[in-house]
């Protein structure tokens, strides 16, 4: 039990002054930002609620110099009150002991086409109360059925529900639905002696909970009854459930399926309130988004810091009278926030409500397109849905008008994978009701071969991983399509509810793969090493242009890795023979996917019923032909992005062979941080980072085919890398380390930081297909080429441009600061980090060598996590185009003569 302030209750003339707004009761959508100097709405006021950068106008009242109880206002925008306008917050208590403040909606919003309410808190300023040392009671939002005239008990009530042990007792009439954001821990702690009603598993700090309907008050107990009844008897009430043998809807705790007592407890790295912010400024945002749909199941998510939503409950029946029963045709709603014997300051901005259907029909909100690549017939679009994390990858065929020449995009669909592997409706393509695909080849990998992807094809120590529950065969299930484990709309299963079996596509790019189309010759030569004996032209091999003739049919497949795990195949029709479009397999059936080792024990989470979103397989493949064992093949591959410090290698030469039974074959290899060893560095896995980039599959002087590829983000060596594979005449890869050497001890900005490469440029001068050079930009924006015109792997190396050691073509500008600087906080350092694909062009000047113009541009993405949305790179970026011709006058100017004078070509 917590000394708290007594109930409030709302003045007869607030009232009256209320009764005299507009009320909204026909109103769409309604929202409050609360950062001006007035608010958006007409809401009644509790206790000590108020407007930071409040002026006196509208019905909340500007906080002023003191809280009711005498304290000194703190914190806000700049650290004292008032805040300016435009930067204003709600606040529901000042950072002092037993504050409380609420405020309630004055009209009643319509909901028979259901709810959606989003609004953002910040918690601040504390004592470290609670044992979890990081709060002071908390803050709640609440739906009600009627407007009241008074909240309900704070402690651990939060102002809604009935209280055990807090006189009056009192909870607010006409609750619905109570949303606790409760940093001490009380607002689930039920029982008879605790702290709210006669429900709950007990005292759960740093929670989100929920608690159902009630109208536990001495006057609407009275009306219920016929009778008067004292504190006591409202008391009784509440903590047993019951007048005189009658139940009485008290609150009910509702449990979240997924969690421990059915609490969501936020994990140690998310603190709801930051202790030593001092204003809003320094406080973490929690965003909150609540949604009922007309058929009343309820979900809701929270983002913390910006970033990922993170669903807490999803499609849970609430139509239930032991819990709230139908939504009501309409409701009102309502914030309030108490602190106890300790101290929070407690905010609210951003509030909106809008009805459930015009939320869910707005793309904007809900579908985020991330991807739009065209073949000569088809579009094809990838995207993502936040809520519930699934995506999609739609086709659209090209129409072209015979009469203006102009080609435009159907508006349906004629497929989208997500409705193909889930089934049911289907809003793109206009099917009402479509057979989910149930038949799919899944591979992954064993640590040393291609295996299906089935319970019993995976390793000990692979079932292990996935299984720390005792439910992994049920789980590999889940990831194949299986939908019977899901968490049901009354709570009970093992896995998360998804809206589709196709994860959410981010960053991974689709790219499609059809006929042979290189502009290979069918005799080889290298100009380099004219003698040479090129592989290609022995006799019996296969030449180029009949492995085209060969697969000119081969079927279409539409590659796109996502973040439920795997990398996805979809199949999108053929050409005939003579090259004509076939449209008859054009239907989006999903051919193969691939499911990397790496990315295996965090499948863990990915059925989590509170699925925090991760990234799986989020890096964009490449799939290109290369030679060896005297024929031509298809390869796919490809990095996890934030997914993982991974690579995975396919062979997709033939889509008619795509089944599990065929996946030794099918699989060549997948390498990670922790397995990979290369020839001329057996430590280089040390150098394999987060592979962002897409790899570059080419040619090379000592007559292998291979493939290119960056080291990518925060590897533990942290240096910029690039790794070159050699596959052998059987087909097996082998792998080679350049390394720059430059890691944290040669950040020019001073800040320490780990270097690494996303993306690889192959450069072939003389145009004989064969890879001269190589070009690649790293995280401390230097540009540097790599030298691979040897004969022998171990004569490659990283160009020196006459220096006597590795050194960069050229370096971006960047601010330096000292180690004193940056402790001071008086400098702040920045680069201007490469992160995509040089744009490198060859220009040939007769007898002489080509000049090559590096293009390139700067700048860096983060993607967002659970803690954090997208972080950008800092300061000034730039476009940059850096001719490599002078070696001996390169890099001799400074500062920014240099970009100008080296942009211009030299003269003829």
């Amino acid at each position: 039990m917590r000394p708290d302030a007594p109930r409030l209750t709302l003045s007869l003339t607030a009232l009256l002054a209320a009764s005299l707004w507009p009320q909204a009761a026909g109103a769409v959508t309604v929202s409050d930002n609360f950062t001006g100097g007035s608010a958006q709405l007409n809401w009644l006021v509790f206790g000590g609620a108020c407007m930071t950068a409040g002026n006196g106008s509208g019905t909340i009242p500007a906080c002023g110099s003191k809280d009711p109880s005498g304290n000194t206002q703190i914190g806000g925008y700049s650290g004292t009150l008032p805040d300016s306008n435009g930067n204003g917050a709600l606040r529901l208590t000042n950072s002092a002991g037993s504050q409380s403040g609420a405020i309630v909606y004055n009209s009643l919003f319509p909901s028979s086409s259901g709810l959606q309410a989003t609004f953002t808190s910040y918690t601040y300023d504390g004592d470290s109360g609670g044992s979890a040392r990081n709060g002071a009671d908390g803050m709640s939002f609440f739906l009600l059925t009627a407007i009241p005239s008074a909240v309900g008990s704070f402690g651990g009530s939060l102002g809604y529900s009935c209280s055990n042990v807090n006189s009056p007792y009192n909870g607010i009439i006409g609750g619905y639905l109570g949303l606790g954001m409760d940093e001490y821990g009380n607002f689930p702690n039920g029982g008879y002696y605790n702290d709210n009603t006669s429900s709950g598993p007990g005292a759960k700090p740093q929670n989100i909970s929920l608690r159902g309907a009630g109208s536990v008050a001495a006057s609407s107990l009275g009306t219920q009854f016929g009778r008067s009844f004292s504190a006591s008897m409202v008391q009784s009430v509440c903590r047993n459930g019951n007048y005189n043998g009658t139940s009485v809807m008290n609150y009910p705790f509702i449990s979240i399926p997924g969690t421990s007592g059915g609490v969501y407890q936020l994990p140690s790295s998310q603190p709801m309130a930051n202790e030593s912010a001092t204003r809003r400024g320094q406080a973490v945002p929690i965003s909150y988004k609540l949604k009922i749909t007309p058929a009343n199941l309820l979900s809701l998510w929270y983002s913390y810091n910006n970033g990922a939503y993170v669903p807490v409950i999803t499609n849970y029946d609430i139509n239930n009278t032991a819990v709230s029963g139908p939504l009501p045709s309409q409701i009102t709603f309502g914030f309030a926030a108490s602190t106890g014997a300790s101290r929070n300051v407690h905010e609210i901005s951003c509030f909106q409500a809008q009805p459930f259907t015009q939320s869910a029909s707005s793309s904007g909100l809900n579908s985020q397109q991330t991807t739009l690549i065209r073949t000569g017939t088809q579009q094809y679009v990838a995207s993502y849905h936040a809520d519930n994390w699934w995506g999609s990858l739609a086709s659209y065929a090209l129409q072209g008008n015979t009469s203006t020449g102009q080609v435009s995009v159907a508006s349906t669909a004629t497929w989208d994978s997500s409705c193909v592997l889930t089934g049911g409706s289907c809003a793109t393509t206009g099917t009402s009701n479509m057979n989910a695909q149930t038949s799919r080849a899944i591979l992954s990998w064993s640590g040393s071969q291609g295996i299906p992807f089935q319970w019993a094809n995976l390793t000990a120590g692979q079932q292990s991983a996935i299984s720390p529950d005792g439910n992994g065969s049920a789980r590999v299930s889940y990831l194949r399509g299986a939908r019977g484990n899901e968490v049901t709309t009354l709570g009970s299963g093992l896995f998360r509810d998804r809206d589709s079996v196709l994860g959410d596509l981010i960053n991974s790019s689709p790219i499609w793969v059809g006929p042979p189309q290189n502009n290979y010759q069918a005799s080889w030569s290298d100009k380099l090493y004219p003698s040479a004996s090129p592989a290609e032209n022995a006799t019996g091999a296969q030449t180029y242009p009949a492995y085209q003739s060969a697969n000119a049919t081969r079927t279409n497949v539409v590659y796109n890795g996502g973040n439920d795990g795997m990398l996805h195949g979809f199949r999108s029709g053929a050409n005939d023979a003579n090259g004509n479009y076939v449209a008859t397999n054009n239907d989006g059936q999903e051919v193969l996917a691939y499911l990397p080792a790496a990315v295996q024990a965090n499948t863990v989470q990915y059925s989590n019923p509170t699925y925090p979103h991760q990234y799986f397989v989020d890096a964009t493949p490449v799939a290109d032909d290369l030679f060896y064992n005297s024929a031509w093949h298809t390869w796919l591959i490809g990095g996890l992005g934030a997914g993982g410090q991974a690579m995975y290698m396919l062979d997709v030469s033939n889509p008619a062979n795509f089944s599990e039974t065929n996946a030794a074959s099918l699989v060549v290899s997948e390498i990670n941080s922790g397995t990979l060893s290369c020839v001329n560095k057996a430590t280089c896995g040390n150098d394999l980072g987060y592979t962002f980039g897409t790899p570059v599959i080419a040619r090379f002087h000592n007559g292998q085919w291979g493939a290119v590829f960056g080291n990518g983000y925060n590897s533990a060596n942290g240096h910029a890398v690039i790794f070159i594979m050699l596959v052998n005449s059987s087909g097996a890869p082998s792998f080679y380390e350049l390394d720059t050497g430059s890691g944290s001890a040669n950040d020019p900005s001073g800040a320490g930081g780990k270097n690494g490469i996303y993306y690889t440029t192959v450069a072939d001068l003389d145009g004989d297909n064969t890879a001269d050079y190589i070009y690649a930009g790293d995280l401390f924006g230097n540009v540097w080429r790599f030298d691979v015109t040897g004969s022998t792997p171990s004569s490659w190396s990283v160009s020196q441009f006459g220096k006597g050691a590795a050194s960069p073509l050229f370096t971006t500008q960047y601010t330096y600061c000292s180690s004193a600087q940056i402790s001071a906080g008086s400098c702040t350092p920045s680069l201007q980090p490469i992160t995509s694909k040089l744009l490198v062009t060859a220009i040939p000047t007769g007898n002489t060598s080509p000049r090559v113009l590096v293009s390139f541009g700067t700048g860096q993405k983060i993607p967002f996590t659970t803690n954090s949305a997208d972080v950008y790179a800092g300061g000034t970026q730039s476009l940059y185009g850096v001719w490599d011709w002078d070696m001996s006058g390169w890099n001799t100017l400074t500062g920014q003569s240099a970009y100008y004078s080296q942009a211009a070509p030299p003269a003829a």
